[in-house]
């Protein structure tokens, strides 16, 4: 006797991809290969992920292998807490520390990134589009050398997804906060820098919750429930806020105290780099990657686009004011090359080749504001939960790097292209259900993506693997 085959199930948004788990396999496989091929032919020694790799992490990793089960973090050859360092030096145990068998198990960290952003897209659209949005970050040069080398990047820039995608969802409640608590616990274990993702958990569980399409749930919720939800997602943050002040007791700072005052580092025999302090063009270069890799993601914005250029005031608003935010962000502080300054490196580099009056770069003024302006049409391309969650996402990232020394590009171009990705995938591709006017993603009925849209970032995509591939065995 037959049974009846069960139903397909459908998916949670109109237009995704109904096994969107099977996307995110699939990208993981895709880098575990690639970045399994760079680990197995043992070439490409000299790029900056490998020095990073030989002169202070593997050497963290097999110093704690050789310390367990009570290995000393006081003092350690990293500025980033041990979590990382640990999981790895705990897999030695059972596969040594030999170098390439310590890179292969690192490379388990970025195959769960890259599985968990090709997932979440592929929840909200088609599994081609997804790909496409997801693309540009997996050839990041960044994100590859994380997968390829044993650095901690890739693991921290993992929790950041996981805490991100708990608090944009539809509605934190209370286990929706307590997981985020837990991933957020998991993350300041590997990177502290990244303690800021618990602003955006409570901040998630206080906006008022959404059904899909972003219609609103409710429409005057009262503050009680919401504070509620915010206390308890607030709750949910302290261990993670603890782990970071413990940490900090215990080198007397935020970083290792090798990394605090800029001393004798025996193995370089060069003075270690100062990691505590602050660099206010940090916000800056954020706002020109925005503009730099925005561009290829703007046709998911298109719908506002047109609304803006044909007068539409809360279009017009949300991209002038984004605009002067990113003009004073680029303008006030020094935003020239300087080496000494922690502004060298990737788009620094090609900025010093531009006129640079007053110490203000013509080239990063200018891709700033065309930053500030793809972050506004995203702002008013998506619904009322999804637009501040958006903002202030973009908002603590960059207070945070304000608050760290250096402004390289490594520690800011895979949260550029991941959040991209995530806003392009949220904006719906046309109108959906009975929306209100002030509400609604396309308010004058057109659609909000252009046909093009998914072209862009693929287009990108390509640039940045070219640009992975000829930086592969370069000092960069």
């Amino acid at each position: 006797m037959s049974t009846p085959a069960s139903p397909a199930r459908k998916p949670l948004h109109p237009g995704a991809a109904r096994r969107p788990w099977l996307l995110g396999v699939t990208l993981a496989v895709a880098v575990a290969l690639a970045a399994g091929g760079v680990i197995l032919s043992g070439r490409f020694g000299q790029c900056r992920s490998a020095w990073d790799q030989d002169y202070y992490h593997l050497r963290v990793v097999r110093q704690f292998a050789a310390e367990l089960w009570t290995p000393d973090l006081s003092e350690y050859r990293s500025a980033t807490t041990p979590g990382y360092h640990l999981a790895l030096a705990a897999a030695s145990r059972a596969i040594g520390d030999g170098e390439r068998a310590m890179r292969l198990a690192g490379l388990l960290f970025s195959a769960g990134l890259v599985c968990t952003l090709g997932w979440a897209l592929a929840r909200r659209t088609s599994c081609l589009v997804a790909l496409a949005l997801a693309a540009p970050c997996l050839c990041s040069t960044y994100v590859f050398g994380s997968a390829a080398w044993v650095t901690p990047d890739n693991a921290g820039w993992w929790g950041v997804l996981g805490v991100v995608l708990t608090a944009w969802a539809r509605k934190v409640d209370a286990r929706a906060a307590v997981v985020g608590g837990i991933v957020l616990a998991a993350l300041v274990l590997c990177r502290q820098i990244h303690l800021w993702t618990a602003g955006v958990l409570v901040l998630g569980a206080w906006i008022r919750a959404e059904k899909p399409g972003g219609i609103p749930e409710l429409e005057r919720e009262p503050p009680g429930p919401r504070a509620s939800r915010a206390m308890i997602a607030l709750a949910c943050a302290i261990p993670a806020v603890l782990i970071v002040a413990g940490f900090a007791r215990l080198w007397g700072g935020l970083v290792t105290p090798m990394f605090q005052a800029g001393g004798l580092d025996p193995v370089l025999n060069q003075t270690t780099p100062r990691n505590q302090g602050g660099n206010p063009a940090a916000p800056a270069l954020v706002f020109a990657l925005a503009g730099v890799y925005g561009v290829f993601f703007s046709g998911f914005a298109w719908g506002a686009l047109r609304r803006a250029m044909r007068g539409e005031w809360r279009a017009r608003l949300s991209v002038g004011l984004s605009m002067g935010v990113a003009f004073l962000a680029c303008a006030l502080p020094r935003t020239g090359y300087d080496y000494d300054a922690g502004r060298r490196g990737a788009l620094w580099n090609v900025a010093a080749r531009f006129p640079a009056p007053g110490g203000r770069s013509v080239l990063v003024l200018a891709l700033g504001v065309l930053g500030g302006a793809v972050l506004g049409l995203f702002f008013a391309s998506l619904s009322r939960r999804q637009r501040w969650l958006w903002l202030w996402t973009w908002v603590l990232f960059m207070l945070t790097q304000a608050a760290s020394l250096t402004a390289f590009q490594r520690y800011i171009e895979p949260f550029v292209l991941m959040l991209l990705a995530l806003g392009a995938s949220r904006i719906t591709p046309a109108p959906m259900g009975p929306v209100a006017p002030s509400d609604a993603p396309a308010r004058d009925g057109s659609a909000n993506r252009a046909p093009w849209a998914a072209a862009g970032p693929s287009l990108l995509a390509l640039g940045l693997a070219a640009v992975t591939v000829l930086s592969l065995g370069r000092d960069n």
